[in-house]
């Protein structure tokens, strides 16, 4: 349910970069940002997984979590 919201903004921001800027630049720059935006928010997950963990083994109980 949570998906539908980013994937309507990013096919709206390939539909207008396709449209201004043609397909060789959704291939050559649109294409590798969104790569590398999507590589860096595991980066982030994995980094906020760990830091929890962290703080779990130190004895603090309360740290929010978006999954259960």
């Amino acid at each position: 349910e949570w998906a539908w919201g980013s994937a309507l903004v990013a096919w709206t921001i390939r539909s207008v970069v396709l449209k201004f800027g043609g397909a060789a630049t959704v291939k050559t720059k649109l294409f590798p940002f969104f790569v590398g935006v999507f590589l860096g928010s595991v980066v982030f997950v994995v980094i906020n997984v760990t830091y929890a963990g962290v703080l779990q083994a130190q004895g603090v109980e309360r740290i929010y979590m978006v999954m259960p």
